[in-house]
């Protein structure tokens, strides 16, 4: 029986690992990849992390708070745009194939699978792999992290890397994933209750199967939830604000007098705000979840009319992912990076989407099948990655080979001195003027 279940478990992890990389080849092929126009600014706060007094009479010298990745790249010697880009794309993948994997360890296999399809499909890896450089290669991962750890401290560390990483999204991000922490807990709970075990994990069963198999469970009272929620959201936003107080710590030690920071942008005033969202028309409110829509709405249809035979976890889940949603309109509507900070921030609904979905399969009675995982796959396939940025910008709009020749020998076409405008050239951006 160990050694057949040992065989089970080694078939089940390998199929996973087979999942995930092509999950990973369809995220990379829709979206294709490309840099951040700011990528000249980041590798200039990367060489001079050390002495950020140098950046400090610029109107850039704000991007030395997204401290983490810049030093990792600092760290390992990848101060030249194409190493900076290749940094933060190996530091996007190696956090997203951590994501999964601690998904395994909590959820099993199942959900495992789940997330690694809802990252392949979502605008957030939309917009890390089209602007590598900025944060994002880490705060998605962060975002996931932060949200699937068991324990709290676990929890916090991440929350304290989101703050040394960005800490202004981090601030958003963590009131999202206290909310999905805590409505995802009771399927971990209930499985443990069932005493369903994920052979994955081997003969000593360490950890039970989230939500396979389990039975409707009631939700938790309103006022003893609302109450938890401001315990682990409080908790979490602290650890933010100790990463970005160690960031601001260390960059007026360093003598950093910033002439910009972050929200000089606000100075545009709403009716450039409106304008510039208004240049996205209708593409605005569809790149928030771009082909995850569909399966957002089949999903919230199936909870509204089968309520009853769902459960309480579930309708509970899913009035948190769509109160969730909802509420980071807010922040998003802020900044004009639309589709790029509303990801990030809502990069913990991903788990929960994962945790809704493969819970709302199991309690239908139903499977899914490898022919329809097989053409899902093909319609992500052919639907390119959008994003919004006062305008619509699409991946398809982006040249491959040129990018390829770029991340192996760094060369630009038109000159090294050409690499801002390259960068820009495929996007339909207008920066609206400051005034100070």
């Amino acid at each position: 029986m160990q050694g057949r279940s040992l065989q089970r478990s080694a078939s089940t992890g390998w199929a996973l690992v087979g999942w995930s990389v092509a999950c990973l080849v369809v995220a990379v092929v829709r979206n294709r990849l490309w840099a951040t126009p700011n990528l000249a600014l980041f590798v200039e706060a990367a060489r001079h992390l050390g002495s950020p007094e140098r950046l400090g009479s610029t109107s850039g010298a704000y991007v030395l708070t997204n401290w983490s990745g810049e030093a990792f790249a600092r760290l390992v010697g990848a101060t030249t745009p194409n190493r900076y880009v290749l940094v933060h794309l190996g530091l996007a993948v190696a956090g997203l194939a951590v994501g999964v994997r601690l998904t395994i360890r909590r959820f099993g296999t199942a959900l495992a699978a789940a997330l690694a399809g809802v990252l392949a499909a979502s605008p957030a890896v939309t917009v890390v792999f089209t602007w590598l450089g900025q944060p994002d290669a880490l705060t998605l991962p962060l975002g996931l992290g932060v949200t699937i750890a068991r324990g709290r401290v676990a929890a916090v560390m991440c929350a304290v890397a989101l703050g040394a990483t960005h800490g202004e999204q981090g601030v958003f991000l963590v009131l999202v994933a206290a909310a999905v922490r805590l409505a995802i807990e009771p399927f971990r709970l209930a499985g443990a209750a069932e005493g369903t075990v994920d052979p994955s994990l081997g003969p000593a069963g360490d950890e039970p199967v989230a939500v396979r198999g389990v039975r409707p469970v009631p939700g938790p009272s309103t006022h003893r939830w609302s109450a938890r929620y401001a315990v682990e959201a409080v908790t979490l936003l602290a650890g933010v604000l100790v990463g970005r107080l160690a960031v601001e710590g260390y960059l007026r030690l360093a003598g950093l007098r910033n002439s910009a920071g972050r929200t000089h942008f606000l100075d545009i005033g709403v009716g450039e705000f409106l304008r510039q969202h208004g240049r996205s028309g209708v593409w605005l409110p569809l790149a928030l979840w771009g082909v995850l829509w569909p399966a957002i709405l089949a999903a919230a249809t199936v909870v509204v009319r089968r309520r009853a035979t769902m459960g309480g976890d579930v309708v509970l889940l899913a009035r948190v992912l769509c109160a969730s949603a909802v509420a980071a309109v807010v922040p998003m509507l802020i900044t004009l990076d639309e589709t790029r900070v509303y990801a990030m921030v809502t990069s913990p609904l991903l788990v929960g989407g994962a945790v809704l979905a493969v819970a709302v399969v199991d309690r239908l009675g139903i499977g899914v099948r490898p022919t329809v995982a097989a053409v899902t796959v093909v319609l992500v396939l052919v639907v390119p990655g959008v994003f919004t940025a006062g305008g619509v910008h699409r991946s398809t709009s982006l040249p491959p080979r040129e990018f390829a020749r770029f991340l192996l020998d760094g060369t630009v076409p038109g000159g090294a001195d050409r690499l801002t405008p390259w960068l820009l050239g495929p996007f339909d951006v207008t920066v609206p003027t400051v005034s100070r």
